[in-house]
């Protein structure tokens, strides 16, 4: 009878623990639910049900803080350099673990295709590392909003409708925070992430078991509009976080790493980015969720993608002979060029799209031969060219008038 009793209670604080919030994230604290719903319902009315995969990588520049207090605080740019591949690898899905998921979830498996580079120019166009450092005489600022003003102890942003600006820095009761886009006061905009959880480098810190990086990554699908995966109400399966391809489930799964839970009836997918499990077991984003964040990159975050070009992407890829010539005609026909490599049995694939990711055009071409593309019916804007031969990648964007 003792056995029994004490299984049940040790079953009990299993269970607990598994549903109980905690200073992981700071993200539920700053979020109206009405807000995000409206934000969330605008996102998914502009979704493409277009493969992003075919669109290949974009680049977005970041700009990290670090505001600290102790040395120990003032991490190395080797970490954050980890970080940072960690973020890059994560949101191309390369990451280790995916064989071993649970269950179907590898089916689900998404590849936002977002790569993030050290910003080499800053905002008044002078070369930068893209790594600014503060020393601050307030041990907690990652909670105060002096943490955005340079003349109180902080780092005052950069502008944040062009940088991924990242505020490293203590906070002594949370992991990470993320704003939404436009919410809040414009620069705030941005991620704050305490320094002992940046990086996947080992060192003696103070944390365990959420010591690899990922925390990173869960608060930057945050900043992309992703919410966790129980939604608003932890206690109500009716309630979840509006993406349909993640189950509903009513558990973080904080300080575990179970993988065989259910809590709505289903298994729940405690190995996503979204939810609060060890690091270990954070290995995905779904199909859905990749696309959804790129649609609010597209349409919310536009001006990081128009300042890609004071990017430094960390692997730049292998250097090519293949080019691509563009004309606009009479603003009416694109005439696409692709030269500089013989051709083969294989031709290349040409691809348009706009600017929430949806694609316009497919089409195999011929190299070193103009392929005219009528872009006539086309809204002005910003357009995404890809092309594709073999090993070889071309992206470029253009301006439709």
């Amino acid at each position: 009878m003792k056995a029994i009793i004490l299984f049940l209670f040790l079953s009990f604080l299993f269970l607990f623990g598994l549903k109980a919030q905690s200073p992981h994230c700071a993200f539920d604290t700053g979020t109206s639910t009405a807000d995000y719903l409206s934000f969330q319902e605008d996102v998914k009315g502009l979704m493409s049900v277009e493969s992003i995969e075919e669109r290949g990588l974009v680049y977005v520049p970041v700009v990290f803080h670090v505001v600290y207090s102790t040395e120990d605080q003032n991490i190395s740019e080797e970490r954050i350099l980890d970080q940072l591949d960690l973020l890059n690898t994560c949101f191309r899905a390369g990451n280790s673990g995916l064989q071993n998921l649970y269950g179907s979830f590898s089916d689900f498996i998404g590849h936002p295709n977002i790569q993030f580079c050290l910003a080499e120019q800053d905002a008044s166009g002078q070369a930068t590392s893209g790594i600014l450092r503060k020393e601050t005489e307030q041990f907690d600022i990652g909670r105060s909003e002096d943490l955005f003003d340079s003349d109180k102890g902080g780092s005052s942003a950069w502008d944040t409708d062009r940088y991924i600006n990242i505020w490293i820095a203590p906070t002594q009761s949370f992991i990470g925070k993320a704003t939404f886009p436009n919410e809040g006061p414009p620069e705030q905009q941005g991620i704050i992430i305490d320094p002992y959880y940046v990086g996947g480098i080992e060192w003696p810190g103070p944390v365990l078991n959420y010591d690899r990086g990922k925390s990173l990554v869960h608060e930057m699908g945050h900043y992309f509009g992703l919410e966790h995966l129980w939604g608003s109400d932890i206690d109500d399966c009716s309630i979840d976080d509006g993406i349909d391809d993640t189950p509903a489930c009513s558990a973080t799964y904080v300080n575990t790493c179970f993988l065989q839970g259910e809590s709505c009836g289903s298994l729940d997918m405690s190995s996503n980015f979204m939810m609060y499990s060890y690091d270990d077991c954070l290995l995905f984003f779904t199909r859905e969720q990749a696309i959804f964040m790129n649609t609010a990159l597209y349409n919310y975050r536009p001006g990081l993608l128009e300042n890609s070009l004071s990017c430094q992407p960390l692997d730049p890829p292998v250097e090519s002979d293949l080019e691509l010539n563009i004309v606009l005609q009479d603003n009416q026909v694109l005439m696409v060029e692709p030269r500089g490599l013989t051709q083969g049995d294989e031709w290349p694939s040409f691809y348009l799209f706009d600017c929430t990711g949806r694609l316009l055009i497919q089409r195999d071409i011929e190299l070193n031969t103009i392929s005219p593309f009528s872009v006539m019916e086309f809204p002005s804007g910003v357009y995404f060219l890809n092309l594709s031969f073999g090993e070889h990648c071309i992206s470029k964007k253009i301006f439709l008038p």
